[in-house]
């Protein structure tokens, strides 16, 4: 049996928004660039320039399927602006059932 597809929003700074769908299991920056969001994807997608730095709903973080970011994600991050709780690199998660109709924030910066 074929995964359902999930719809959700990415909106950046500037609120310009893109709406994706994927289906589970899916790279978030990957169905993003399918979508039109403008990762700047300077590192390839391995974790290490911050572009692709995100802010998840809380929903997201709290959901059972949610898997906490790695050491090279974390050291990674180390070096993004305004880092929180709720950030994550695109390049690094996986597209979950809990971002069905959620909004993520393109964050995107380094220090």
């Amino acid at each position: 049996m074929a995964s359902a597809n999930l719809h959700f929003t990415v909106v950046d700074s500037n609120q310009n928004s893109w709406e994706v769908e994927a289906e589970p299991g899916d790279n978030l920056m990957k169905a993003g660039i399918k979508a039109g969001v403008p990762y700047e994807v300077a590192c390839g997608g391995n974790a290490e320039c911050c572009t692709c730095h995100v802010y998840l709903p809380k929903i997201v973080i709290e959901s059972a399927e949610f898997v906490k970011p790695d050491d090279a994600e974390r050291d990674a991050l180390d070096w993004a602006s305004g880092t929180s709780p709720e950030s994550r690199l695109a390049c690094q998660m996986k597209v979950t059932a809990s971002m069905e109709g959620q909004v993520i924030k393109l964050v995107g910066a380094r220090k």
